[in-house]
């Protein structure tokens, strides 16, 4: 044990090697005990553990194995980040407590200035040693949460060992054990099995279902979290490709995980929160001014758009210049938002979207679709062509639906942040699109019919 807590203290990966005679007829009555209990629908964890302490008795111990694990490069400065960013940030790891705090002050999680507060069990130094309770334990996270209330100006870091965590979730502990987590800067779970960490994660999505949880990992042992997060990223390297094959996104150094939030995350969460509501926008614009048209012919469904020109809407008029905005567009640069990580905050905190933005984009359609159609309507009523000739239906609806194309483009110009030559070529296209198909329209429908001799 004293070559256990030495390593651990050194940041190493500790290992017990120990051996034991199993004779083959205990072995395969064993075994196939184990077997049922791992079929099992009712309990199966639970017995499966039962069997397995029941053969992992009686062992030889002969010897204890330390194995350096390095951080990758950039570890520090990417949590740091991180954390700038207003994410919240939690180890799971099945390393010794030593050697998770250990590793937690080589990646700055853990500081000087902290203020750590140790939920272990067989510690003389924790806060808990040896058994406990359910009382016990609910008050000393209590005592702990009424602290970080006092002191709500410092920074508070928690480590909390197996036993403790299966305390928690045996005596229903779980709310008291989120609301203290909410006040820590740095979170470690040490010594947490893979289903542990996956019921860490469920337990959050379970308290708050509002919040967007991520799990990262590089082993086997980190599938199940991975699996049970909202996002699971995956880390390829010398741990295989397990958590790689599992994960939604796969990056090969933990550094990346940086670029990958502060930047394309927030990035994408502007785009998509722009891009959802204005699909919403440019269809009521259009379809709107047909149903104002209803009160002027007592709702007989008489149209005023050309069928064709009305059906390529979205494929042909709208869709360049919000394909080129959903996928380029950015207010800042990359660097910008790498350099002050608080940007990432304005997607949490509903700058992007909300329900309230969401209904002033509807208010918006409704409007602008009532200003286009009222402003031509009573454009019409003006004296006829110099030549005599009248204005038609088609005219009117026609004259509308480029006010509606004009419009839309327009509102997609408005949100835009990059202007490159993309964005005025799918504008400059949009437009372009809408005279080819209305000339072709006209061209085919209303020339003069051809005189076609027989033989």
């Amino acid at each position: 044990m004293e070559h256990v807590e030495r390593f651990a203290a050194d940041g190493l990966r500790t290992l017990l090697v120990a051996k034991g005679e199993l004779y083959p007829d205990v072995y395969e009555d064993w075994a196939e005990r184990y077997a049922i209990a791992s079929n099992s629908l009712i309990n199966r964890k639970e017995k499966m553990e039962v069997l397995m302490d029941e053969v992992e008795q009686k062992l030889e111990l002969l010897g204890v194995t330390g194995v350096e694990d390095r951080l990758q490069d950039l570890v520090p400065d990417s949590l740091r980040s991180i954390r700038a960013a207003g994410v919240h940030v939690w180890v799971l790891t099945g390393d010794k407590v030593e050697t998770a705090v250990n590793i937690g002050h080589a990646s700055s999680l853990l500081t000087t200035e902290m203020h750590v507060r140790y939920f272990t069990s067989g510690m003389e130094s924790r806060l808990l040693k040896g058994k406990f309770d359910k009382p016990r334990l609910a008050s000393k996270i209590t005592e702990t949460v009424n602290e970080c209330k006092e002191n709500s100006e410092d920074d508070f870091a928690f480590v909390v060992d197996t036993k403790v965590l299966a305390c928690i979730f045996e005596y229903g502990l779980t709310k008291e054990f989120v609301e203290l987590a909410e006040y820590a800067t740095s979170l470690i779970c040490a010594r947490v099995s893979p289903s542990q960490k996956a019921d860490v994660v469920t337990m959050m999505r379970k308290i708050h279902p509002e919040i967007v949880t991520l799990a990262i990992g590089d082993g086997a042992n980190d599938v199940p979290m991975i699996q049970a997060a909202h996002v699971g990223i995956g880390i390829s390297g010398n741990e295989g490709l397990q958590a790689v094959n599992a994960s939604d996104f796969a990056i090969a150094r933990f550094k990346y995980l940086k670029r990958l939030l502060l930047v394309h995350g927030r990035l994408n969460l502007r785009r998509v929160g722009n891009l959802g509501p204005y699909m919403f926008y440019k269809n009521i614009l259009q379809v709107l001014p047909q149903f104002f048209f209803g009160f002027y012919n007592l709702f007989s469904g008489q149209m005023f758009y050309y069928d064709l020109i009305y059906q390529a809407f979205n494929i042909v008029y709208t869709s360049l210049p919000i394909m080129i905005y959903g996928a380029f567009d950015k207010d800042v640069t990359a660097s910008t938002a790498m350099k002050y990580p608080s940007l990432y905050q304005e997607g949490p905190n509903g700058a992007f979207f909300t329900w309230k933005l969401f209904g002033w984009w509807i208010f918006q359609a409704i409007f602008h679709s009532a200003l286009i159609y009222y402003v031509v309507h009573y454009i019409f009523f003006l004296p006829q062509f110099q030549n005599g000739q009248g204005t038609s239906l088609w005219h009117f609806g026609t004259l509308i639906h480029l006010c509606v194309v004009i419009t839309s483009n327009l509102k997609v110009l408005v949100m835009t942040k990059d202007f490159t030559s993309f964005v005025w070529v799918s504008h400059l296209m949009s437009m372009i699109g809408w005279v080819f198909f209305l000339w072709f329209f006209c061209h085919e429908i209303w020339d003069e019919p051809r005189i076609v001799r027989g033989r």
